[in-house]
């Protein structure tokens, strides 16, 4: 029995080392089989490998994907193009810059960066089912997106008061 009490501290000692340790624990913990002197603790883990880091949990039918795809690269392609186009006008010609263009202006600067900076990486996160490029760009994304919704709405906000 004390073997056990060893076995179940260091699968602990495991989990807590390695933050990204996605193996369903306590099912090996939990797992008693016909004699707890029995317990394969390897056999285990090996048997209760996560399926999100081999498969993804919901496969889209193929002609589904395909229409997403289609879809945001359109709607993508769209939005940092007109964006880009705002933005150039209002920068390159200096009678456009007056106050109400000036609100346009950062409405397009926020929306180009949403459309460029976050959109793409979500749309690879709704297929994949899983985000591939790291913590630190994770963190990025949320913040630019936060970031971009705020500086959205805010602009608005303030047109609406100035007029």
């Amino acid at each position: 029995m004390g073997n056990t009490q060893e076995k179940e501290v260091d699968l602990l000692e495991l989990y807590l080392r390695d933050p990204n340790l996605r193996y369903n624990v306590s099912k090996c913990v939990n797992d008693t089989g016909p004699d707890p002197s029995q317990r394969d603790w390897a056999h285990c883990l090996g048997r209760h490998a996560p399926t999100a880091l081999v498969s993804r949990p919901y496969l889209m039918p193929w002609p589904q994907e395909v229409a997403w795809a289609a879809l945001f690269a359109t709607m993508i392609a769209v939005a940092v193009a007109g964006n880009a186009i705002v933005v150039w006008i209002i920068v390159a010609h200096r009678r456009m810059r007056t106050i109400t263009n000036l609100f346009l202006l950062n409405l397009a600067i926020a929306d180009f960066l949403m459309a460029s900076g976050n959109a793409t990486f979500n749309f690879v996160f709704m297929l994949e089912s899983h985000w591939p490029f790291g913590q630190v760009f994770c963190v990025g994304s949320n913040f630019m997106a936060n970031l971009t919704v705020s500086t959205s709405v805010f602009t608005i906000l303030a047109m609406s008061i100035d007029r």
